[in-house]
């Protein structure tokens, strides 16, 4: 995480056999070991819904 040069990413999942994703500013490391991180959606946020049941989540930095 020290290489991203800004914290600006897309966070995508898919759910109901559709892809779903959104841009978000809100986005840092959370833990090392495992990795994870941490992104912020509001609770009003269309794409939290889809996300909470989802398994599969894809984040990417397009500075990176």
């Amino acid at each position: 995480m020290a290489r991203v040069p800004t914290s600006v990413a897309v966070v995508t999942t898919d759910a109901d056999g559709k892809p779903y994703g959104t841009t978000v500013s809100a986005f840092m490391s959370f833990l090392m070991h495992p990795p994870t991180v941490l992104v912020s959606l509001a609770n009003k946020s269309s794409l939290l819904v889809k996300l909470r049941p989802a398994t599969i989540v894809g984040i990417k930095c397009p500075q990176c």
